[in-house]
């Protein structure tokens, strides 16, 4: 190999050195974000935890309990609270995740729930299943158009909150609107809060 090549090469494997060095420092460099795992059943306290905005969701106070979860249709998520599916695409689809919990508030006048940014990561870390709204809306008529679950003081709400997946039809296929993707049984984790900790929920479903 000639001298010239030697730099070249020298030069190459020196700058690929550096850029390593850099994406570690970065990587090592960011701020870590504790991640805390509860259980189905356990209370889980926010502590000022949030998922969005710290200052709006103000969730000291705030405590979630997940009582179960489970997989439906839309058809037996509403009758379930009791309302009609009329209207309702793939009414008897199971893709729906129904994750049933229990809020309480104690001692906090302004903070809420944010219930539209909760989230469920699927079994394979994919996907983040979001709130299905629509359903959402039909099962709790009060809270459309304000998305948030904001409770008096010292009070407590049990709610069942539908996730679900939506895709769209493979390219060059007539756009015919997003489709309701299968909930993949198994384990998953609800978000309570993505910030200063991740409050997760471990899901067997």
């Amino acid at each position: 190999m000639t001298r010239r090549r030697w730099v070249l090469v020298t030069v190459a494997v020196l700058a690929a050195a550096v850029v390593t060095a850099r994406i570690l420092y970065v990587n090592l460099s960011a701020p870590h974000v504790p991640v805390e795992h509860h259980r189905v059943g356990e209370r889980v306290e926010l502590d000022g935890a949030f998922l969005f905005e710290r200052d709006t969701e103000s969730t000291d106070g705030y405590s979630v309990t997940v009582e179960k979860a489970e997989v439906v249709t839309p058809a037996q998520y509403l009758s379930s609270m009791g309302v009609g599916d009329g209207g309702v695409p793939w009414a008897d689809e199971p893709y729906v995740l129904a994750v049933t919990m229990e809020v309480e508030n104690e001692g906090n006048d302004t903070g809420y729930i944010d219930l539209v940014t909760l989230g469920v990561i699927d079994g394979g870390g994919d996907d983040m299943v979001q709130v299905d709204a629509d359903l959402l809306y039909r099962a709790y008529p009060q809270i459309d158009g304000n998305p948030v679950l904001k409770l008096v003081r010292d009070s407590e709400f049990t709610l069942t909150v539908p996730f679900s997946l939506k895709g769209q039809g493979p390219y060059f296929q007539e756009a015919t609107g997003a489709y309701p993707v299968p909930f993949e049984r198994g384990r998953c984790e609800l978000v309570l809060s993505n910030q200063p900790v991740q409050k997760l929920v471990d899901l067997d479903v």
